[in-house]
């Protein structure tokens, strides 16, 4: 009771509170209520995405991905999409990178280096911790229709330049980064 009776002598001492405080209830539940009709929609529409790994792939954190968004992807865009035969357990789990190449485009990996159309991408740093050799992942591959090349620019990244292609049904859609 004791803190009932304060909130009503505030109120009696600062009448013109009284407006503002009706206001601000009514906007907190306006807030509310936009939020609980928008939410299933902003949901089924696009997937907040977190990075918490010390060493990032990518120089971003936080992601938004927009659902559905895959059509006519092109090289520099960030897109989220599901492992499938990259061993390790990751297999069904949620990556982001950038799209490194596209239908045409060749990934070419030979001396500890990874190369898209002949441009230098980074590195094989991995080797040591996936214990296989210089040459284990050597190789030339013409990225085919329906299919496209992930890669991101950190030095610990495991990607494309090790497991090679994603196939179009793997991509969830185009990501932005937050922060």
């Amino acid at each position: 009771m004791i803190i009932v009776d304060s909130i009503r002598n505030w109120f009696a001492a600062n009448p013109d509170k009284k407006m503002f405080l009706w206001y601000a209830l009514a906007f907190a539940a306006a807030v509310q209520l936009v939020a609980y009709l928008a939410l299933p929609e902003l949901t089924a529409h696009y997937k907040i995405g977190f990075d918490g790994q010390k060493q990032r792939c990518l120089p971003w954190m936080i992601y938004i991905t927009k659902i559905g968004d895959k059509s006519h992807l092109v090289r520099g865009e960030i897109v989220q999409f599901r492992a499938a035969g990259i061993g390790f357990g990751l297999d069904g789990k949620n990556f982001i990178k950038f799209i490194a190449g596209v239908p045409g485009d060749t990934l070419t990996v030979k001396d500890r280096s990874a190369y898209v159309n002949g441009e230098y991408w980074g590195g094989l740093w991995l080797l040591r911790a996936l214990n296989k050799s210089a040459t284990a992942y050597d190789r030339v591959i013409v990225v085919p229709p329906g299919y496209y090349l992930a890669m991101s620019v950190g030095m610990a990244s495991y990607d494309g330049r090790y497991w090679g292609l994603i196939r179009d049904d793997q991509i969830i859609g185009r990501s932005a980064p937050i922060i």
